[in-house]
C-alpha cells in the first residue's frame, strides 16, 4: 500500500485500487474475499508487505496471503522469456 511502489510497478496511482478494494469488500462477504500481496523483487520488500497486510486487515477485515513473485530468466536479448 505504498503509493510510490504501486505507481512504480503499475504506472497508476494507488487511490483507485484502494477505493475499488473498499467497494468490493462492501459487496462480497469476508469469507469470499481473498487478497494476495506479492513480494516483487526490486519493487517492494518485507516491510512494505507487512504494511500492506496491516492495511488490508484494518480496512477490509480480512487476512491477506503473502507470496513471492518468481523472476524469470533473461534470454540473450535481455527480454523476459
Amino acid at each position: 500500500m505504498n503509493p510510490d511502489v504501486y505507481q512504480a510497478y503499475t504506472g497508476a496511482t494507488i487511490e483507485r485500487m484502494q477505493e475499488n478494494l473498499l467497494k468490493l469488500s462492501s459487496l462480497v462477504t469476508k469469507e469470499r474475499l481473498h487478497i494476495r500481496i506479492p513480494h516483487i523483487p526490486h519493487y517492494n520488500d518485507k516491510y512494505y508487505m507487512a504494511y500492506s497486510k496491516m492495511w488490508v486487515e484494518d480496512h477490509l477485515n480480512v487476512k491477506p496471503k503473502l507470496f513471492e513473485y518468481l523472476e524469470l530468466p533473461y534470454n540473450e536479448d535481455e527480454k523476459r522469456v
